[in-house]
């Protein structure tokens, strides 16, 4: 779900990354990501995907940051946050497209992206739990045009029952999940960093 670096446009971080997932790699597995705020730092997208095997075949990534794909019965739309997602945007037009388009036959649909469209972070100032770590006050607090988004796939969901849809989003560092007009929504960002608080009873 993104920010798989601390800096997109570093080296280092890159070298730490390969040597981290190097077991996954010697096993065959795939490894696929959406672009995250840190990882596009300093122009760090054209260097992105040259880092993931699978999305070598995609040489259209180095310009835009969102692509399809089909996995065994599932259909996986991995979308770019710091894009807009509006009709009327290059990636709103591409994504109104896959939704139009989505196989016969696909019986999850999962629809990845950074920044989360449903989440419930406290925005308290919380000490850290590390010894030694800074005060954090999070998060991400969801946007008006990713409010729209989520009534575009709720409207879709409805129109089409057979898909399970599952949302997958990080950003908000902590482990979020809700189940909302038959969608599930699950942000996943509890690695690497401080968590956020969240509000554990969300109106």
């Amino acid at each position: 779900t993104g920010d798989v670096v601390l800096k997109g446009s570093s080296e280092g971080d890159w070298n730490v990354f390969e040597e981290e997932t190097k077991a996954l790699r010697d096993r065959a597995i795939n490894i696929l990501s959406v672009l995250g705020s840190h990882d596009k730092d300093d122009g760090g997208q054209a260097a992105f995907f040259h880092h993931f095997a699978a999305l070598k075949a995609f040489p259209v990534l180095e310009k835009n940051g969102w692509y399809s794909l089909r996995y065994g019965d599932a259909y996986f739309l991995m979308l770019d946050s710091q894009e807009k997602y509006a009709e009327g945007d290059p990636q709103g037009i591409w994504l109104r497209d896959q939704l139009e388009h989505v196989p016969e036959g696909t019986d999850f649909l999962i629809v990845v992206l950074h920044q989360p469209i449903v989440t419930h972070p406290s925005g308290e100032t919380l000490p850290s739990p590390c010894p030694g770590g800074k005060p954090t006050r999070g998060g991400h607090k969801v946007t008006p045009a990713e409010e729209q988004f989520k009534q575009q796939l709720e409207a879709w969901a409805k129109a089409h029952p057979r898909p399970r849809i599952l949302v997958l989003s990080g950003h908000n560092h902590n482990y979020e999940r809700y189940v909302a007009n038959g969608m599930t929504y699950v942000v996943t960002a509890g690695g690497g960093a401080t968590p956020y608080g969240i509000q554990r009873d969300p109106k």
